[in-house]
């Protein structure tokens, strides 16, 4: 039976998605668990029926976590997930019911871009796409991998490499905070018969030529824009990987208005059947 949904950035964009086969599965083993959002393309590209195939890499990260979502809400054997954490200083753990994710679910109101006038441009806002995401992940990657230098403890270092390495992790995390700033904008002036793609060099050259001052206001509103835009599940995106929202959670022992709000770090690995 084919799992069928609309994407929250359009609703009238319907996917439709078959479930996994093992020689799929076989092939979803050789993943590598640190590039979530190129093993999530390949995950939604293959599964997609090709008369509605519509690429992942275009659809905006909120779709694609939406659209696991789906596949994992019609192929587990659990409506319920557990979710640990702390309360009044005492662990505890809860069954989640998958409904109470999917009730934060909330279709994006207008066209998923937005714009303001910016320093004599017009600059337009849009949320991170498959492809985006995929380029910072590789990005993220490499900080934590000089990060690991450091946090080895058996990596025996001198006082000069260690600062070496601790300059590279923060330049690379610079690039990287820079990269996701850029992958949110289109400034069409810079270049008006290019494409969105086609001007990111130069946007990036505009946004690296700005004062700090107006560095700041860019990165405001351009937060403003992407709140307006807020759609498919409940979810915050830190450090290159998404985690799942879910608020009005009661802890045991908790009065009815005393609420937490967790965060379910809602991996690929989760959802994608493989044979380990």
């Amino acid at each position: 039976m084919p799992i069928v949904f609309t994407l929250p950035s359009n609703p009238s964009r319907e996917i439709h998605l078959r479930e996994a086969t093992v020689a799929d599965a076989i092939d979803f083993t050789g993943i590598d668990p640190d590039f979530e959002e190129e093993a999530t393309t390949l995950f939604l590209n293959k599964l997609q029926e090709r008369n509605t195939f519509y690429d992942s890499r275009e659809w905006t990260g909120e779709d694609r976590r939406f659209a696991l979502f789906q596949y994992y809400l019609n192929t587990s054997q659990y409506d319920t997930i557990p979710l640990t954490f702390t309360y009044n200083g005492e662990r505890q753990t809860q069954l989640i019911p998958l409904t109470k994710i999917l009730d934060t679910y909330k279709v994006l109101d207008g066209k998923p871009v937005r714009d303001f006038a910016f320093n004599g441009h017009n600059v337009l806002v849009a949320p991170l796409r498959g492809y985006e995401l995929e380029h910072l992940e590789k990005q993220y990657a490499e900080v934590r991998a000089w990060q690991a230098m450091l946090d080895d403890p058996k990596r025996q270092i001198d006082d000069k490499e260690r600062r070496k390495i601790q300059k590279t992790v923060r330049l690379k995390r610079a690039a990287v905070l820079m990269s996701r700033v850029i992958a949110y904008l289109d400034i069409p002036g810079l270049d008006p018969n290019s494409t969105r793609e086609g001007r990111r060099a130069k946007v990036r050259e505009f946004v690296e030529a700005l004062p700090m001052r107006d560095l700041n206001d860019l990165v405001q509103r351009t937060g403003e824009c992407l709140k307006e835009m807020e759609h498919g599940l409940l979810s915050q995106y830190e450090d290159g990987k998404v985690s799942l929202i879910i608020p009005d959670i009661v802890p045991e022992g908790a009065g009815e208005d005393d609420k937490l709000t967790l965060s379910y770090p809602f991996r690929f690995i989760d959802v994608i059947p493989t044979l380990w």
